[in-house]
């Protein structure tokens, strides 16, 4: 976060490419202050649309916490 704040900073536009997987609560706080109100640009890779589909895929159980990610960013950002 300390890249992003500096280049913020400066007026430099970023953009964050994530799947949203090792996202936390902290992360997405602070995402929020830095982005808000000059959001520049936060997209999220999704593998499969569907719990079943991931698990096959990524061979984990974290669609839940994903799609929980996402959420918890669009309310923060009001995206």
């Amino acid at each position: 976060m300390k890249i992003i704040r500096k280049l913020k900073k400066h007026n430099i536009a970023v953009r964050i490419l994530t799947n949203a997987t090792l996202l936390d609560d902290k992360q997405i706080n602070e995402l929020a202050k830095i982005f808000n109100p000059y959001t520049d640009s936060v997209s999220i890779s999704l593998d499969a649309v569907k719990n079943g589909t991931l698990k096959k895929i990524r061979h984990t159980d974290c669609f839940d916490k994903i799609i929980t990610n996402i959420n918890k960013l669009v309310l923060k950002n009001k995206l």
